[in-house]
């Protein structure tokens, strides 16, 4: 065995770089970041396949627990869309006294704030319009289109 192989067999041993880097630790990050970006972009699947009435009936609902929970869906989109609004305005104001990171910062809040309000104002309008599942066009037009095909206005 000469002095290079030698060499080569102690250098091969001491010196680990991808452990120096943490590589094991990086890789299971980047995995863990790809699997919560497609958790929040791509929607899950439902479990069951249902209409309102029979969500209604499975879960014991009366009529008050309903109205109440649709309330409260619509109080919590006023208030994600007040908040939104107000953390908007702090980011163009932190944007104009020239702080550009924290402004980015601000908007993503922002935006994850106005995202919380159409989740909530998503379900208010499934809850007033008593239909599961509707579609995003459904929500922005305000119209629901219902088992025979037909369409309601508000």
């Amino acid at each position: 065995m000469g002095l290079f192989r030698g060499t080569k067999n102690v250098v091969k041993k001491n010196i680990n770089v991808s452990q120096w880097i943490g590589f094991r630790m990086i890789s299971q990050s980047a995995n863990s970041l790809v699997g919560i970006v497609k958790h929040l972009f791509i929607p899950a699947k439902a479990k069951r396949v249902e209409s309102f009435a029979e969500a209604i009936q499975r879960l014991n609902l009366s009529e008050k627990d309903i109205q109440l929970r649709q309330m409260e869906f619509f109080r919590l989109a006023i208030i994600f869309l007040v908040v939104g609004t107000l953390i908007f305005f702090y980011m163009v104001w932190l944007a104009w006294s020239n702080s550009p990171i924290a402004a980015v910062l601000a908007f993503i809040v922002s935006l994850i704030t106005f995202i919380q309000g159409y989740r909530y104002h998503f379900w208010y309008f499934q809850t007033k319009h008593r239909k599961l599942g509707c579609s995003f066009r459904e929500w922005l037009h305000s119209e629901v289109d219902n088992e025979q095909g037909k369409t309601n206005d508000k």
